[in-house]
C-alpha cells in the first residue's frame, strides 16, 4: 500500500511539472538555467530534474527512474534524500562542466537515473549474498561509469538515435549523478545489519 501511495505521488509530481507538454508551452518555469537562479529563482535547482521537453522524453526518463526507485532497498525518506543528492550532482556537474548550459538550460530525470543505477549496484555489492549478485552490482556501478565516460568522449554523436525527442543531451549531468550515487552509497544509505545490533544492544543498556 505504501509503494502504491508513493508510486502516485510521484507520478502526480511528473504530471503537474509537465503540464506544459498537454499544453503546448514549455515548462520554462521550472527549467534550470544558471542566470535565474543566480537572480533568486531558487527552486529551479529542485523543480529542473522532474521537467521533460516531450512525452518521450518523459517516458524514457520517468519508466527508468521508477523501476530504479521501487529496486532500492532503503526507507522511502531515505530514497527521496538519494534522489535529491543525485538530483543536485547532476545539476551541479553540467553548471561547472557544460558552459552552453547557460542558454540551453538543463532538465529531466536521466541524471538522477544514473545515481540511483550506481546506489544500486552499490547496495548489491553490500548486502548480496551470492557472489553472482555482487557480480551484478559491480557491473552497475563500473558500467554506469564507463558509460559516463563514453558519452564524455565522443560527445552528442552517442544521442543521435533520439537526437531532437530528448531536446539537447548534456552528457557531464549522468556522470555527476554517477558520483553523486556513489556518494550516497558511502554516506546515505541504510546502517548494515551488523551496526543495527550494535544501536540496539546500546539502547538496551
Amino acid at each position: 500500500m505504501k509503494k502504491f501511495v508513493a508510486f502516485l505521488a510521484i507520478i502526480s509530481v511528473l504530471i503537474g511539472c509537465n503540464s506544459g507538454l498537454w499544453s503546448g508551452d514549455k515548462n520554462e518555469t521550472f527549467t534550470f538555467y544558471p542566470g535565474q537562479v543566480l537572480d533568486g529563482e531558487w527552486w529551479r535547482l529542485f523543480t529542473c530534474v522532474w521537467v521533460h521537453v516531450s512525452h518521450y522524453h518523459l517516458i524514457l526518463d520517468g519508466a527508468a527512474f521508477l523501476i530504479l526507485f521501487f529496486s532500492l532497498r532503503s526507507t522511502f525518506g531515505l530514497r527521496l534524500l538519494q534522489v535529491q543528492a543525485c538530483s543536485i550532482g547532476s545539476v551541479l556537474a553540467a553548471w561547472w562542466l557544460t558552459p552552453e548550459i547557460q542558454t540551453l538550460g538543463l532538465c529531466g530525470l536521466s541524471g538522477v537515473a544514473h545515481g540511483l543505477m550506481v546506489l544500486l549496484g552499490f547496495e548489491m555489492l553490500l548486502t548480496a549474498q551470492s557472489k553472482s549478485t555482487k557480480l551484478l552490482g559491480c557491473s552497475l556501478v563500473v558500467g554506469t561509469f564507463a558509460k559516463c565516460l563514453l558519452e564524455l568522449g565522443i560527445g552528442p554523436g552517442v544521442f543521435e538515435w533520439h537526437q531532437g525527442n530528448v531536446g539537447t543531451p548534456i552528457p557531464e549531468c549522468h556522470l555527476g549523478g554517477a558520483v553523486a550515487g556513489l556518494f550516497c552509497g558511502f554516506t546515505l544509505r541504510e546502517p548494515s545489519e551488523e551496526s543495527k545490533e550494535i544501536r540496539n544492544t546500546f539502547h538496551g543498556n
